[in-house]
């Protein structure tokens, strides 16, 4: 009977060595990929209501979402595998697209004035008024022709008190992806979709018969 015996320290070194070998084979030190962080921003240029339609206080709950759109990491699909989503591994968002979208309504119906007064949700805010919704799609449509950004949500006003709401209406607005294909570009393109959801959701608020 009889054992073989292994030099461990020198495996060691071998591994390394051929470590370094293969570093210097692709050209050097290795590149390490950082993070990219992205801000939300959109311009609210809506005109003023001239008097509010919503007679009290209204209170934006945080959207509902699942799957990739509850983290941080930019989403994207594929024109030609549009039921399959991806997220970019470096590019993410300062906070999760719900709270994103959640700070940019309430920027939005503030500017409006359909309310007396907007905010987010808070545990200590008695408001008279609730907005719900669930944000459904937030993505950017990669594809070698015609990329796109999509934002697609369904959103529902609710008096406090009431069981029903008296309003649920879905938006959805894509808009094309232009100045090539990095991600900068689509994060940009997202936010003029959501401008536009943003801009036919107050347009629906100040035509409805006041609740």
């Amino acid at each position: 009977m009889w054992t073989r015996r292994f030099n461990v320290q020198g495996l060691w070194r071998g591994l390394i060595t051929l470590g370094s070998l293969a570093l210097l084979s692709c050209g050097g030190a290795a590149v390490i990929s950082s993070d990219h962080y992205y801000r939300l921003v959109t311009e609210p240029d809506i005109k003023v209501a001239q008097s509010p339609k919503l007679d009290g206080i209204l209170a934006v709950r945080r959207f509902a979402t699942d799957g990739p759109h509850s983290g941080r990491a930019i989403v994207y699909s594929r024109a030609e595998e549009p039921m399959e989503l991806y997220s970019y591994r470096y590019h993410f968002w300062t906070e999760p697209p719900a709270r994103l979208v959640q700070g940019q309504l309430v920027q939005f119906l503030r500017q409006a004035g359909v309310a007396r007064s907007s905010y987010r949700q808070d545990p200590a805010l008695r408001a008279e008024f609730i907005m719900a919704g669930r944000l459904q799609r937030f993505e950017i449509v990669r594809s070698p022709t015609d990329p796109t950004a999509v934002v697609a949500m369904e959103v529902s006003l609710q008096k406090r008190g009431d069981a029903q709401p008296f309003m649920v209406q879905a938006y959805a607005a894509e808009v094309a992806v232009q100045g090539g294909s990095s991600v900068r570009v689509g994060v940009t393109a997202l936010a003029q979709a959501l401008m536009q959801v943003q801009r036919a959701l107050i347009k629906d608020i100040k035509g409805l018969i006041r609740p």
